[in-house]
């Protein structure tokens, strides 16, 4: 069974890579890393590792670098533009039917049995756009609640069950894919830093869920 304190801290990790992929970052929460907390904590989090070691590394050399200036700020902006918006195709298409659907279309099958997901165990997503369900900060986000819902009740099969389902069936299908790719076209420190925590926290998830084989044909 998975400790409170565990849960608690996992559930931070995904409320933190939902607001690192959902939104393009601003001034003040990049800021925040300067304390080196988050940095220093996370292999509690996340899982240790060399691959996690890597990705500490790019983002303490990213803090290092932090000037707060707009000249960087803008370096970031342009980051996340060009990996998860566009114009055109984005880099790293942050959605999962793009890569699960043989047409690579957005709202596909995938994300109408997402959105089942969601509706068989009442979960709300607040949402400031028509920004498609199976986006993976949104995804991230539910993981969140999720957590929150087992920390708060770490022996209930039901809750253990549900983040197994969101991972096994939603999730890691096809999540690596996508921040394999922001990984390999990221430009700038923060981005890819946080994109080898990402690949690394949801491999994490893998073992201590006890997620098999989720291999699955990928058009992306």
């Amino acid at each position: 069974m998975l400790a409170k304190s565990q849960l608690e801290g996992l559930e931070a990790g995904a409320h933190l890579f939902h607001s690192v992929f959902m939104k393009a970052p601003e001034r003040h929460t990049v800021n925040q890393l300067q304390d080196r907390t988050l940095i220093s904590a996370w292999p509690e989090i996340g899982g240790a590792g060399e691959r996690t070691e890597t990705g500490l590394a790019l983002l303490l050399q990213f803090v290092e670098q932090w000037q707060a200036s707009d000249m960087q700020l803008v370096a970031l902006k342009l980051d996340f533009s060009r990996l998860f918006i566009g114009p055109g195709q984005p880099l790293a298409p942050p959605w999962g039917s793009v890569y699960l659907e043989a047409s690579s279309l957005l709202n596909g099958e995938s994300t109408l049995a997402f959105t089942d997901f969601l509706r068989q165990n009442q979960i709300q997503v607040a949402q400031q756009s028509n920004e498609p369900l199976d986006h993976i900060g949104i995804q991230f986000a539910v993981l969140a609640y999720l957590l929150s819902q087992l920390a708060e009740q770490p022996g209930s099969d039901m809750a253990f069950n549900r983040g197994k389902t969101l991972l096994a069936d939603f999730m890691l299908p096809w999540a690596d894919r996508c921040l394999e790719l922001a990984e390999c076209q990221a430009n700038t420190q923060y981005y890819k830093g946080f994109v080898v925590l990402a690949r690394q926290y949801l491999l994490h998830l893998r073992r201590l869920f006890g997620v098999g084989d989720t291999a699955v044909p990928l058009f992306h």
